[in-house]
């Protein structure tokens, strides 16, 4: 069977996710864009502008640093509350997203009276969570 006859079977794991990833864009775009036309190009456009500004600032710090930096036990501390602080942030970020994903969106009962696999959906729903928590 060819890929779009699996994206097209419902209740397949790929047509769930396919439905899901056309969820979770036009979540982003709305979010981003706020509903109104013009303002892809313009996030575009400020998401751009962002990146070369921060690999402009890190070209600027590297060209003054000379030789091999020598962390002390400072810096380390500094760089693990740095990385706990991200950890537990994410942490929040999930558990809010997997309030929203499960309850807020009102169709857990649609899911589970629905006749496909429940374990599919709940599958997709859970990989895009890990995928939405390690991009923030």
């Amino acid at each position: 069977m060819n890929l779009s006859a699996r994206i097209t079977t419902p209740g397949s794991l790929l047509w769930f996710a396919h439905f899901e990833a056309r969820l979770a864009w036009r979540d982003v775009l709305s979010m981003m864009t706020a509903g109104r036309l013009g303002r892809p190009w313009k996030l575009a456009l400020g998401l751009l502008t962002f990146l070369l500004v921060l690999h402009g600032v890190a070209f600027l710090i590297m060209r003054f640093v000379t030789g091999t930096p020598q962390p002390d036990i400072g810096t380390f501390i500094t760089v693990m509350g740095a990385i706990v602080l991200s950890g537990s942030a994410m942490l929040a970020q999930s558990m809010e997203t997997v309030t929203r994903t499960f309850y807020v969106r009102s169709d857990l009962e649609l899911i589970l009276s629905a006749p496909v696999r429940a374990s599919n959906l709940f599958a997709v729903r859970i990989a895009a969570m890990a995928f939405s928590a390690a991009g923030r």
